[in-house]
């Protein structure tokens, strides 16, 4: 495991990117969909935030059913991130997201993630320049499969070496669409972005468990 650990942080430092395939098991991530759709449509029935009818997003999600507190921390993701950050580092934003569209309409309601975008902290706003080394990464949960026909998230490879933030959210650029199997763990470094594509053809989404990590 120890060895594994080592080449997932080496192909992350290399790639901004890296994909730790069968973390969980198929059945235990159509369990947790179970509780986040229950969830979701609890938090539909009182009106609450929920992301909207194209992007639902439910923060903190343990809060809502104690048990989810398990996907909060993970042996093989924690071990990651005391390698890329140190011991003490911290979750920042824990999120479920699921971008898929809705047959009902719920009101426009803003949600992050649409657009190039960085998570990493700016050092100087003037150029747009990031902190070296980069004390912010992600680590994704993939509940269903990320697909040709699914997946709405993509991600410009090596991008981690720019350290610089995108100036425009909406710009055209070579990028690539983020694909993993169900039960896979994506590890993301990269500064010049995730893109969260809003496609109107999706309908059954991609649910997934969204960590930002830092200190």
């Amino acid at each position: 495991m120890k060895k594994n650990i080592k080449k997932i942080v080496k192909e992350i430092h290399k790639y901004g990117y890296c994909t730790a395939p069968n973390v969980f098991s198929k059945s235990f991530c159509e369990n947790i969909i179970k509780k986040l759709e229950f969830i979701l449509n609890e938090l539909k029935k009182e009106n609450k935030y929920f992301g909207s009818e194209k992007n639902q997003v439910i923060y903190n999600y343990f809060y809502y059913d104690a048990k989810l507190m398990r996907l909060a921390y993970n042996k093989i993701i924690n071990n990651v991130m005391t390698e890329l950050i140190d011991k003490d580092y911290v979750l920042i934003s824990p999120s479920a997201r699921n971008p898929r569209v809705l047959s009902k309409k719920y009101g426009i309601k803003k949600t992050s993630g649409f657009g190039w975008h960085v998570d990493s902290k700016v050092a100087e706003k003037k150029n747009n320049t990031l902190i070296r080394p980069s004390v912010n990464f992600f680590a994704i949960i993939a509940l269903e499969n990320f697909t040709e026909k699914n997946a709405s998230t993509r991600y410009i490879e090596k991008s981690h070496k720019l350290y610089k933030k995108p100036r425009f959210r909406n710009i055209k650029l070579k990028s690539k669409i983020m694909k993993a199997q169900a039960g896979s763990v994506i590890f993301l470094m990269l500064h010049y972005g995730i893109k969260l594509v809003n496609l109107l053809k999706i309908q059954d989404g991609q649910f997934s468990i969204c960590m930002d990590l830092g200190i």
